[in-house]
């Protein structure tokens, strides 16, 4: 995504070594930006594969649904003062190439893989963020047509701690068209990725790919993109996801209570 490298760039942040670990837990604070490329370009950006498969969000919890763990409350939000990715945010918002969606950061320990919980992120149909205490639900799949007000961005993030730290997303964007004019044809499976890919409905809830084959057709249409990706993070290093459809900026600091 053209700018990103100059968000990047001009992004110094410092912060201070965390102290040894004493046998306890090790905690970090998580800050993400998610943002995707203004238009919709990307929908001609790759061969998209069908049958998309949604992430899995029956055991996650939501940004600030904090449990008591060593003193701390886990999964407990950032305050704006405790952010860092502030400046990123608001080129971001300024940029006529990028439209952010989320800005949020939480405290959590560092688990296991076994033991790891996965933070809920949705962004409701108002571009609304869910923290703790908001009611939530899940559509089934084949049910975007019944449910206008479906989450635009939903999904989860878990930061896993092993020899290395690892952040892995598994979200699904979805763009609601009024009208979406395009012409179906068969993508080449050897150019497909299959961490992305994205499934249509039509207003009538039947369940169609963007790819069949078929004349040009102009029709309401529901796309959902889906997002699957695991990084190894440096703590204290700022990392960029690319992706066509969405962006995300993480932090992962070291968090040590006073």
């Amino acid at each position: 995504m053209r700018g990103i490298l100059f968000i990047l760039l001009v992004l110094l942040i410092a912060t201070p070594v965390a102290a040894a670990d004493r046998g306890q837990t090790r905690w970090y604070d998580v800050e993400l930006i998610i943002f995707t490329p203004s238009g919709e370009n990307f929908l001609n950006a790759e061969a998209w594969p069908k049958e998309p498969q949604l992430p899995k969000i029956e055991n996650a919890r939501l940004p600030g649904q904090a449990t008591r763990a060593q003193g701390l409350e886990a999964f407990q939000i950032l305050t704006p003062g405790q952010q860092q990715l502030g400046g990123a945010y608001h080129r971001l918002k300024t940029s006529s190439q990028f439209e952010p969606l989320v800005h949020i950061g939480w405290r959590q320990p560092g688990l296991s893989k076994d033991k790891a919980l996965p933070v809920r992120i949705t962004l409701d149909s108002n571009g609304r963020v869910l923290t703790g205490g908001q009611a939530t639900s899940a559509a089934p799949r084949g049910a975007l047509s019944q449910q206008p007000d479906l989450p635009r961005l939903d999904g989860t993030v878990t930061v896993v701690l092993s020899r290395y730290l690892h952040l892995k997303t598994d979200l699904v964007y979805r763009i609601e068209a009024d009208s979406v004019t395009h012409r179906r044809t068969r993508p080449d499976p050897a150019v497909i990725d299959l961490s992305t890919s994205v499934r249509s409905y039509d207003a009538q809830g039947r369940d169609e790919t963007l790819f069949d084959q078929g004349p040009t057709v102009e029709e309401p249409r529901y796309l959902e993109f889906v997002v699957n990706d695991s990084r190894r993070m440096r703590s204290r290093e700022l990392h960029y996801l690319d992706h066509p459809v969405l962006g995300v900026i993480a932090l992962i600091t070291p968090y040590e209570a006073p």
